[in-house]
């Protein structure tokens, strides 16, 4: 059942399998998402899972559903049928759906409350989990007020195990979302792991008096490329995995839309594969874009985006991530 689970995250799965309340916080890729996806598997019922990015959840439920797991998702973007196909499974009150992904607006919707209510009273409604948990705070450096109303879960159905997740909470956020989320230490259970990863290396680069240090971090990427082509055991590993040698996945965080856009076409026009992600694109460029760069096709090597692209995307070669403040 845990063979694919490492230590400690299958004492978080027994912690919830068992229907405790958990507090996990741990580093992105540290799997998480398995804590609440394995026990949603295993358990009778439906769990609710509350996420702030949508990225991350058409990601997360497009995974599921090539493992063959009745996953689904209701936010902004989804199709209209696919919505009330949704919402019907939910109103039947014997869910097949394993896994629904929700935003925190669409859990203050009383339509979803109702449906969530019959849910409950038919005793499927196995566990809620809240992913990017630290938002709840106002002490958080995310704080979204819609993640407040969160409390009606514990208010509505207290006997339901909530499990909340995060990659970054201080002290006092933790004690926000433990106390707006109703978890009492008598049915509680912390686990808190180190941020440290040793297969990270950080690089702090002091800027210079020159206002524009694109050249820089060009000649900074292009040196990644050309040690990634010379190094003959990487590229024999490369090649067993039929990637592609020239890819050198990674992602520049902006501040702004039209940062984004201009930082993207300038990289573009330097012959590197950069595309755009922010809330202005349209639903499909979006979808597009992040499919695209998943599947590491040509063009599509370095995503230059804002907040809107989340921090959890599930994607094992890439290699370097920068603050586009810095360029």
């Amino acid at each position: 059942m845990f063979c694919g689970a490492g230590p400690l995250q299958r004492e978080v799965i027994v912690a919830a399998l068992d229907g405790h309340d958990v507090f996990i916080q741990a580093a992105t890729s540290f799997g998480k998402s398995l804590c609440f996806q394995l026990p949603a598997v295993i358990d009778h019922g439906i769990t609710i899972v509350i996420s702030p990015l949508l990225s991350l959840m058409t990601d997360q439920v497009n995974a599921l559903q090539s493992a063959g797991i009745a996953a689904g998702t209701i936010n902004g973007n989804t199709a209209w049928p696919e919505r009330q196909r949704l919402l019907a499974d939910l109103e039947s009150g014997h869910p097949l759906t394993r896994l629904l992904y929700v935003t925190p607006e669409q859990c203050s919707a009383e339509g979803f409350r109702k449906h969530l209510r019959t849910v409950h009273e038919q005793r499927e409604l196995a566990r809620i989990a809240v992913d990017e948990a630290h938002c709840i705070s106002e002490w958080g450096h995310d704080f979204r007020k819609s993640f407040k109303n969160l409390s009606w879960f514990r208010e509505s159905f207290p006997d339901v195990p909530i499990i909340c997740l995060t990659a970054t909470a201080t002290d006092q956020v933790r004690q926000d979302v433990l106390s707006t989320m109703g978890l009492s230490e008598s049915n509680l259970k912390v686990f808190r792991m180190t941020t440290n990863r040793e297969n990270l290396h950080y690089e702090v680069r002091f800027k210079s008096d020159e206002l524009d240090h694109f050249n820089d971090f060009l000649h900074w990427l292009k040196g990644v490329h050309r040690n990634r082509m010379e190094n003959p055991e990487r590229r024999a590993e490369l090649e067993q995995k039929h990637e592609r040698l020239d890819n050198v996945s990674g992602i520049i965080y902006t501040l702004f839309r039209q940062d984004c856009e201009s930082l993207a076409s300038r990289l573009r026009n330097s012959g590197i594969g950069a595309r755009a992600y922010h809330a202005g694109l349209t639903h499909e460029e979006k979808t597009e874009t992040l499919n695209r760069w998943i599947n590491n096709d040509k063009g599509y090597d370095v995503i230059v985006a804002t907040t809107a692209f989340g921090m959890g995307i599930d994607k094992e070669n890439v290699l370097w991530g920068k603050c586009g403040a810095c360029l």
